[in-house]
């Protein structure tokens, strides 16, 4: 029996027991899941290949990836309901330093033992600033006066999973120092040692390179990302060489074997693999060693051990049985980018496609490395560089002059600086090559596919896809060559040129099924479905964030929050790019507050990518002051600006997306201490049968108008509407809602808002009109569909 085929079913069914412990699956996907692995394991016994021993561990594999995942996250559970239990506000907390680091706007140590009133708490990143003076080191004893926060999951489709992301790490809850003291003076001395070295040699790369180069070369010789450019590290991303500045796997295992080689020149097998093997070790412990860089780590060290042992080294079941370890110890991982990445990869490289047995057929590692990533490349970030490939065979060939250039400046460094400096200049001049490619290549057409975020269902559907093409593949005739006979053909000749033509025949209707299963498997995967209309009321903090699709016409309704003023960058954009959401055909803003505009404003002047083509804007805009940097903006950035006001009527898509504006008036324009509030774009949106209703922050005298007026209410009804200034009591008028009479209200606020956002009157208000009321603060982002009989909701939570 082939050894490898069990160990790779008992990863995947301990897998598999994560994912359904994780997300209990959708009916459809256990059929699914289920009909498969009874066609495998059923055809594999049948072959025999399977033994009744073999189902038996495959049986109890899932169970415990099952019970496993549920015991950890039961476990994290438990630690942040502790940290919620103590309450907000300042509180002390002892820990243990295992680790100390630098992001982009502050310091952090990692603690593991973290106590508080008595109660374990698990592990926490510690951030602090620059004014908080500590001098603990790695192994020291801490206690910390601090703000504590517990990590939530997303709250909208695309945003960082931070939840997953820090239990991949075995962090349970962040704090926020405001006092750190040292309780007591045993530390690691070897840790702190290979720490203060590494501070030694971040200091000497700032001495030889300019800031630009430094940031980078620092990013992939010690692990550090936070002094790269902001700029430099999104093209890099955007070009698809975002992982030359990350010390991957496939780094560490080129530079072990490389040192491993050298060294066997001079010693023994034992003796190379025994100083390579502690080399790694301590580089493992400066570079702060990821899952990724754990794996390359485990795998040089089985690699040497078959070596020391005289044994076959088997890649693959290495790999397997490293990824069942690591899972079993840290089931989150299987959730983290950098393991998927990682193991993805490996598991690629490793694979091997033979015709009949007999011939490999020669296909690139580079095209097989991107037909296993590309999927998730899609899913963590919703875009792909088309031109990657190419640029990754010029990029990788020049990594190991980088670093063997980089190493030797810096060895120089220690004596001579100007001399280093000048070596590094060869080290400038690549990254230079680096730069002037990802330009030229952005702007080759379709540089950046933009192709969203994937479902389960779809990246399933492409691996079966995959493996059934490269099942296909090995299984093609070889078919011989043969000569025709020098006195004309015979039977024998003849048979045999028809079983050639069968041959190529078969092979042909083979290659033809593989070109379809392929080419479905990339539309399904690739291609975004925008039927009918889909509204989205994105759950963005403390403020307005909707945005409405319909095929390729976009529309957004304000976009903005006080709570998070960074929601442009870390919501807006992510969200958009999962939706495969490049351009914005027309951005209304109801008005000028920071908690409507800000993620707009964010959009428009930013280089993310996302097209804002008009602005629409209340007709008070004109002379409001408040309205000046939006406008400006929207100018610098070649947006056209429509002001609106009462009676004024839009159509959309040949008339299927009409809008009606209802406020502001002219009348209450004259009036110069009118709230802003009440001066807030209102419109109704139609689309086929259906109607929507949108207040900004309206409050009661312009609720009341709105009642009063001799303008036609039927203008009012809606079956949908976004209630007015996130449910303040400010903006109740009971008789307002009675007219909308709603079927759908949907409020938007920041949950623990200082503003009592909603209020229990308001929500009464409303209630009593029949509504069903959706809340961003609880449901997170709440999507509405309309079709052309009915509408339907779902939300992200919950």
């Amino acid at each position: 029996m082939n050894v490898r085929r069990p160990v790779s079913l008992f990863l995947g069914s301990f897998v598999l027991g994560i994912i359904i412990a994780y997300n209990p699956a959708p009916t459809l996907l256990k059929v699914l899941v289920g009909a498969i692995a009874i066609f495998l394991y059923g055809r594999l016994i049948y072959l025999g290949k399977l033994n009744a021993r073999v189902v038996g561990f495959i049986i109890v594999l899932f169970l415990i990836g099952f019970y496993r995942f549920k015991n950890v996250e039961d476990m994290y559970d438990r630690y942040a309901a502790r940290v919620v239990d103590l309450g907000k506000g300042n509180k002390e907390i002892t820990g243990k330093v295992v680790s100390i680091g630098k992001s982009t706007n502050s310091n952090y140590y990692i603690i593991r033992d973290a106590v508080s009133d008595g109660r374990d708490l698990g592990m926490a990143r510690v951030y602090f600033s620059d004014e908080i003076i500590t001098d603990a080191k790695i192994g020291n004893a801490i206690r910390i006066y601090g703000g504590t926060s517990v990590i939530e999951e997303p709250s909208n489709e695309g945003e960082f999973n931070q939840k997953n992301y820090y239990r991949s790490s075995g962090i349970t809850f962040i704090i926020f120092a405001k006092e750190i003291e040292v309780t007591n003076d045993s530390y690691d001395r070897l840790r702190q040692k290979v720490y203060e070295i590494k501070q030694a040699i971040k200091s000497q790369i700032d001495k030889i390179l300019d800031a630009r180069d430094a940031g980078l070369f620092m990013a992939m010789l010690t692990g550090d990302r936070s002094k790269i450019d902001k700029e430099q590290k999104k093209t890099y991303s955007e070009n698809g060489i975002a992982h030359i500045i990350a010390i991957s796997g496939l780094h560490l295992s080129i530079l072990g074997l490389a040192l491993f080689e050298i060294l066997r020149r001079v010693f023994s097998v034992n003796v190379s693999a025994g100083i390579t093997s502690v080399f790694i070790f301590l580089y493992g412990i400066f570079i702060d060693a990821s899952a990724a860089s754990l794996r390359a780590i485990c795998m040089l060290y089985v690699r040497f051990m078959s070596l020391a042992f005289g044994r076959t080294y088997d890649s693959k079941n290495t790999l397997y049985i490293i990824c069942l370890i690591f899972l079993f110890l840290h089931p989150y991982l299987l959730f983290n980018a950098g393991f998927q990445f990682s193991y993805v990869a490996i598991f690629a490289l490793n694979s091997e496609v033979y015709i009949k047995k007999k011939e490999k057929i020669k296909v690139p590692a580079v095209i097989i490395l991107n037909l296993f990533l590309f999927p998730i490349t899609i899913y963590h970030y919703f875009t792909y560089p088309l031109y990657s490939i190419l640029l990754n065979l010029v990029v990788i060939p020049l990594m190991p002059f980088v670093l063997g250039f980089g190493l030797l400046s810096l060895a120089v460094s220690f004596v001579y600086i100007p001399f280093a400096s000048l070596i590094a200049k060869i080290i400038h001049l690549i990254f230079l090559i680096y730069d002037k490619l990802c330009l030229l290549l952005e702007k080759l057409p379709y540089h950046i596919l933009w192709l969203g975020r994937p479902t389960l269902y779809e990246v399933l559907y492409y691996y079966v896809a995959i493996f059934l093409i490269m099942y296909a593949i090995s299984n093609l005739y070889v078919v011989p060559r043969v000569r025709r006979p020098l006195h004309g053909e015979n039977e024998k000749y003849i048979a045999i040129r028809n079983r050639i033509f069968e041959y190529r025949l078969y092979n042909a209707i083979r290659l033809v099924i593989c070109f379809v299963l392929f080419a479905m498997s990339i539309l399904i995967i690739g291609i975004r479905n925008r039927n009918d209309l889909r509204m989205t009321f994105i759950s963005i903090g403390q403020g307005d964030s909707i945005v409405i699709e319909s095929n390729d016409f976009i529309m957004s309704v304000d976009g903005g929050s006080t709570s998070n003023t960074s929601n442009g960058e870390y919501i807006l954009v992510p969200h958009m790019k999962s939706r495969a959401i490049d351009h914005i055909d027309y951005a209304f803003i109801t008005h000028a507050d920071s908690d409507h505009t800000n993620g707009l404003m964010y959009l428009i002047d930013s280089d993310s990518d996302i097209k804002v083509y008009n602005l629409m804007l209340p007709v008070n805009a004109k002379t409001d002051t408040k309205f000046n940097k939006l406008k400006n903006l929207a100018r610098a950035n070649d947006v056209n600006i429509t002001y609106l006001s009462e009676m004024d009527k839009l159509s959309f898509k040949n008339g299927l997306i009409d809008i009606n504006v209802l406020s502001p008036d002219i009348a209450s324009l004259e009036n110069k201490k009118m709230d802003q509030n009440e001066l807030s774009l209102t419109f109704r949106m139609d689309y086929k049968n259906h109607s929507c209703l949108f207040t900004g922050d309206i409050g009661k005298l312009t609720m009341d108008r709105m009642v009063d007026d001799s303008y036609d209410v039927n203008n009012m009804k809606a079956e949908v509407l976004k209630v007015p200034h996130h449910g303040s009591k400010n903006s109740n008028v009971k008789e307002f809602f009675e007219i909308v009479k709603p079927e759908l209200a949907v409020v938007s606020y920041g949950k623990n808002n200082t503003y009592g956002h909603p209020h229990d009157v308001t929500m009464e208000s409303i209630m009593d009109t029949g509504a069903y009321i959706l809340k961003t603060g609880e449901k997170g982002q709440i999507d509405i569909y309309f079709d052309k009989d009915d509408i339907y909701y779902g939300t992200y939570n919950n």
